[in-house]
């Protein structure tokens, strides 16, 4: 008997920012082609190095907008909180709590350089 794999794997993406500037990055997530609706959704993004400790957290409100129609997203950093991040490859997911259901729609890389001009 053949067996399947049913478990939910988030899609990867890979990003970053050059130390010091504003971030800012606008996601989208759709179910069967079907836009998100994140009517009373709650969205967190934590930012952690290698070792596991975080470096940003962000959610609602603070680092990230949430559209209700449509399922956008905005992820933004300021470049004053960036500009503290040491350079090097960090990593982050995308959580979406709606209701009881909590699911991890995008996670990858965040990579930072350093800048040239401080």
């Amino acid at each position: 008997m053949a067996t399947s794999n049913t478990a939910y794997q988030p899609a990867v993406y890979n990003t970053g920012i050059l130390r010091g500037d504003t971030f800012s990055e606008s996601f989208t997530f759709a179910t069967s082609g079907v836009p998100l609706d994140l009517t009373g959704a709650s969205v967190r993004i934590q930012l952690r190095n290698r070792s596991g400790g975080v470096i940003g957290s962000f959610e609602n409100g603070s680092g990230i907008e949430a559209a209700q129609d449509g399922g956008a997203i905005v992820w933004t950093i300021e470049g004053s909180q960036t500009a503290a991040y040491a350079p090097g490859l960090y990593q982050y997911d995308i959580e979406v709590t709606t209701g009881s259901t909590v699911r991890t729609y995008l996670s990858g890389s965040f990579t930072v350089q350093k800048d040239i001009t401080v």
